[in-house]
């Protein structure tokens, strides 16, 4: 291949890069609202299940944008999610809480 195609190449990926980079606030929002939601709610299992399809999301998608840190942890956030017996256990928001955390830190800083 061209370098020239090689350097146009990049420049689009770069480009995807960045924008997905812009679009994580949006899904941080989301995903604490979500998760505001669930905590305050007794009827939850909707709004579980949309927190857990956002992190999926989430959890797929950065890796392909070189973000692997933040695919990791919204994947064990997903993970504490779908094992979760009982949202209002204090160890479980806990953790939870701890989880959210941390993928707030790495949007913050991609």
């Amino acid at each position: 291949m061209a370098p020239e195609r090689i350097d146009l190449l990049e420049d689009e990926l770069l480009s995807l890069r960045a924008a997905y980079a812009a679009s994580l606030p949006a899904r941080l929002i989301t995903i604490e609202d979500c998760w505001q939601r669930l905590k305050g709610s007794t009827a939850n299992s909707e709004i579980a299940t949309e927190l857990g399809t956002e992190l999926h999301q989430l959890a797929g998608s950065a890796g392909s944008f070189g973000m692997a840190e933040l695919g990791e942890a919204a994947a064990r956030a997903e993970q504490l999610l779908g094992d979760a017996d009982n949202f209002d256990d204090r160890g479980f928001r806990q953790d939870f809480d701890t989880a959210c955390s941390e993928i707030e830190a790495l949007i913050r800083s991609a």
